[in-house]
């Protein structure tokens, strides 16, 4: 663990340092591909995302993604307040919440609207079921893996439909529709 600039940028240095896959992102590959996150420094497509992202995540970009996040933020906030004062509250759930609101209104100006509802939107339930079998894979033996029929189903009907999501946004915004009413990644 380190803190300060000084530290964090000659960490930062990729002509020194190599990016590390774990066990976890490894697994995360068969539901998000070979993307930024969980691809290998020498793979193509990680410089491809990278250089994408990159712009997106500067001073100038972060900006205006802010009013996003005052926006997913203030209804979290709305939500605790119509609360009764015995009411719990389970916070690690209501960030996960506000985390996966804040990324899909930030970077796809899609409303996942987890504060109106009581089940949480089709996509965000198969990306949850996704990434906790991939992190219950880590646990078991490789034949474990392989036995479970039902659950490989499960896992690529909910990679298809996330895919059919976001492929369904991306269709829409180019042409030319379904604009977001703020800038998004």
């Amino acid at each position: 663990m380190v803190s300060g600039f000084a530290l964090v940028d000659e960490l930062s240095d990729d002509e020194r340092f190599d990016k590390m896959l774990g066990a976890g992102l490894i697994s995360a590959r068969a539901l998000a591909g070979d993307g930024l996150f969980t691809s290998w420094t020498q793979e193509p497509n990680w410089r491809k995302a990278h250089n994408i992202l990159l712009p997106n995540f500067g001073m100038r970009a972060i900006r205006d993604y802010f009013p996003i996040m005052t926006d997913i933020a203030m209804q979290l906030v709305q939500k605790w307040e119509r609360l009764n004062p015995d009411e719990e509250i389970d916070v690690p759930a209501e960030m996960t919440r506000l985390t996966l609101d804040t990324i899909g209104l930030c970077g796809f100006g899609y409303r996942f609207n987890s504060f109106y509802r009581e089940e949480p939107d089709p996509f965000v339930a198969s990306m949850a079921c996704c990434l906790g079998r991939a992190m219950q894979q880590q646990t078991r033996l490789p034949i474990g893996n392989r036995l479970r029929v039902r659950e490989h189903r499960q896992f690529h009907e909910d990679t298809t439909y996330m895919n059919s999501v976001v492929d369904k946004i991306i269709a829409e915004r180019k042409a030319g529709g379904n604009q977001p009413e703020t800038k998004d990644l």
